[in-house]
């Protein structure tokens, strides 16, 4: 690798670090591993970036290389539950009385969005791109965002109908 593609390199690591790890929480990557996703990720743009031929901004082309490494880890991740026992209480979840994190509840209302829905709805609302660009980003027909985006959104809306509030937690006995 050239020095100059290492210093670009280098420049694009400190300016996108916190925008890639924000978007891989995003994308359901636990915190225990977002820095080897985050790893990943710097990998694909390190061996990528002499190819990059900004067609897109560069934030959409690190969201969709963070898209794809997150559906890896999903993959991976499921593959290996399978393969072993869970060592938790499945019925088990936080305490009623525990204040509710805003950034775990984003991330358990994401948690409940398909990866095809989450990236479209992380794009949408918490990055504020247009339907035009998600598609560019996700290789997607707009009016596949747009339909992606609705039903994430009827999901999102369900779940905090349904889920109680801080008073009504406290509430319960």
């Amino acid at each position: 690798m050239s020095p100059a593609v290492l210093a670009q390199l280098d420049a694009l690591y400190r300016e996108h670090h916190g925008y890639v790890w924000r978007n891989l929480q995003r994308l359901g990557v636990p915190e225990p591993h977002v820095g080897d996703a985050m790893h990943d990720v710097f990998l694909v743009v390190a061996r990528r970036l002499p190819e990059f031929e900004q067609r897109s901004s560069i934030r959409t082309w690190l969201f969709a290389i963070a898209f794809r490494v997150a559906q890896s880890f999903h993959r991976d991740r499921q593959r290996q539950s399978q393969r072993e026992q869970p060592m938790d209480d499945p019925d088990a979840g936080p305490s009623p009385d525990a204040p509710m994190d805003t950034t775990i509840a984003l991330h358990q209302l994401l948690g409940r969005l398909d990866d095809d829905k989450r990236a479209v709805f992380i794009l949408a609302h918490l990055e504020g791109m247009t339907g035009a660009e998600i598609a560019a980003v996700l290789d997607l027909k707009v009016q596949t965002v747009y339909s992606r985006l609705r039903v994430a959104r009827e999901v999102i809306e369900r779940a905090l109908a349904e889920a109680p509030t801080h008073a009504q937690r406290r509430a319960q006995p």
